[in-house]
């Protein structure tokens, strides 16, 4: 069944990525990412409509046709997909990275697997009486992308991992357009990939920000590169586009919003249908959901996008927590040196380029951008965000980085071409950028008794003949937090009770089925 089941999602994808090619005519750097648009925007849809497991084979099923009925009618029709080869070594890599590795980023347990892993074993959206999904509003787009793979299958983090992986480098590929032109570019460009994978985010996760990145670049560069005047068709694929990107994480909607301006700029005295279906497209995305939340849920959780709950956290900080978290965010601002370095190699290509115009443009065009995540950063810190965590800027690198990748990317695809001087200068900042990413690369999470933890919770939720007794787990004062959401993600039941090692003379043993000590 496994066999059949892989050979099922191979045909789907393939068929899919012959469809576009043959009847939207775009490129095929594009298509990989166009897959996980429509795929998670169907899965969304189906999921609203509570129809999500039989929907999905059904795409799988007519797609697998589809595509045998091509092969056969026209064999050398896979010729059209050459390309595939370096994406496949792209998902070879990733599949190298993450062998043998644990998911141990805590939030993994308290959100992004606990969504997948939630989406995959019941087949529905979660609901008010679903407690073990503690972020109820988060948007979770990517999470409808790994069910779509996943669903097929049992659950299992290596597969999770390696399908939001196939989702990151699935916005990565429409790079490679730029890179394919020799031997020498197409070694930087999976140098670049390494980058890209360390850079941010751990690979060996369900987080979303490395995710948000490449899918904000792969959208703005389809509306970039596209005419969809003469190319109407390959204009359908806006309303997937925006709809996945929009509804990864609530700060994406910032990368569609940018795609809808550009698009307004763009279209707006020549073809006004296109500016109002783009429009359209956002409002449904963030509607669809916002209606959806309000529908389902009674209560929402940290970093709602709702109005109540931006003026009940404003109203808890008071003018010194204000004061304190500005300040923390400029000196914050001020101590990015990656951004920093970026803006000065930007600046040695103006100095050096001969279309000096339009390189000023994009350096304007992309501080832009930057300054105004920013400030949306830090109005995220003062509305949506709890005073203890905004105060410590929770999350601030992360979210950085974010824009940062974004920046990257954009430049790299705008600024690389057959100039042999804006080509040597990008190619040194890629190969430096890669050995800085790798020396400063850090998960915090990633320790021995982390593993050690993690191993035996997963070796005793296996091998438990019933996952609804009653359990106790003692844990060390000091990591209780973590590891209380790692135990609710796996064990998944109420019923699981913790208690740090100074309280166990308070417990009566015989309560419970199973007592696991990993406090020695």
């Amino acid at each position: 069944m496994l066999v059949i089941n892989l050979i099922l999602i191979s045909f789907s994808f393939l068929g899919f990525s012959l469809f576009i090619k043959e009847q939207i005519k775009i490129s095929t750097s594009f298509i990989p990412f166009l897959y996980v648009c429509v795929i998670s925007s169907f899965v969304y849809i189906l999921a609203l409509f509570s129809i999500m497991k039989i929907g999905i084979y059904v795409f799988d099923i007519i797609l697998s046709i589809y595509f045998i009925f091509i092969i056969v009618k026209k064999k050398e029709a896979l010729l059209k997909l050459k390309d595939y080869c370096f994406f496949l070594v792209l998902l070879i890599i990733l599949f190298l990275i993450l062998f043998n590795k644990k998911m141990l980023h805590y939030d993994n347990f308290s959100h992004w697997a606990r969504i997948s892993k939630f989406l995959i074993e019941t087949n529905r959206l979660n609901n008010e009486g679903d407690k073990y999904i503690l972020f109820n509003t988060y948007p979770q787009m990517s999470a409808y992308f790994i069910y779509a793979i996943m669903n097929f299958f049992s659950y299992s983090e290596f597969g999770a991992m390696f399908v939001n992986g196939f989702a990151i480098l699935s916005g990565y590929f429409v790079l490679f357009s730029k890179f394919k032109k020799n031997l020498v570019s197409v070694f930087l460009f999976f140098i670049l990939a390494i980058t890209v994978l360390y850079f941010n985010t751990p690979v060996n996760s369900l987080l979303v920000d490395t995710l948000i990145s490449t899918s904000g670049f792969a959208s703005m560069i389809y509306v970039y590169e596209n005419d969809f005047i003469n190319n109407k068709s390959s204009s359908l694929m806006i309303f997937p586009i925006i709809l996945y990107t929009s509804l990864i994480k609530n700060s994406s909607v910032y990368f569609t919003i940018l795609i809808v301006f550009y698009l307004i700029y763009k279209y707006i005295r020549k073809d006004l249908k296109l500016v109002i279906f783009s429009l359209l497209s956002l409002f449904i995305s963030q509607r669809s959901w916002s209606f959806h939340i309000h529908k389902t849920f009674t209560e929402f959780g940290k970093h709602s996008l709702d109005i109540e709950s931006y003026k009940t956290n404003f109203s808890l900080k008071t003018s010194e927590d204000i004061r304190l978290i500005s300040e923390r965010f400029i000196n914050a601002i001020l101590e990015q040196k990656i951004i920093f370095l970026f803006f000065i190699v930007l600046v040695i290509v103006f100095l050096l380029s001969n279309r000096k115009n339009k390189v000023l443009k994009i350096i304007i065009s992309l501080a832009t951008i930057y300054i105004i995540y920013q400030l949306g950063n830090y109005y995220m810190y003062l509305y949506s965000m709890p005073t203890f965590e905004a105060i410590n800027l929770a999350s601030f690198d992360r979210y950085s980085k974010t824009i940062d990748l974004y920046l990257i990317l954009l430049a790299i695809y705008l600024l690389i071409n057959k100039s042999f001087r804006n080509f040597l200068i990008i190619s040194i900042s890629i190969i430096l950028l890669t050995i800085v990413t790798l020396i400063n690369y850090k998960d915090m999470y990633n320790n021995s008794e982390n593993i050690f933890v993690k191993n035996k919770l997963d070796q005793f939720y296996n091998s438990m003949p019933e996952h609804s007794k009653n359990i106790l787990i003692v844990l060390n004062e000091d990591k209780i937090g973590y590891y209380k959401y790692m135990i609710g993600y796996i064990f998944q039941k109420d019923n699981t009770d913790i208690i740090t090692k100074n309280n166990i003379s308070s417990i009566n043993k015989d309560d419970y089925d199973y007592v696991i000590d990993l406090s020695k």
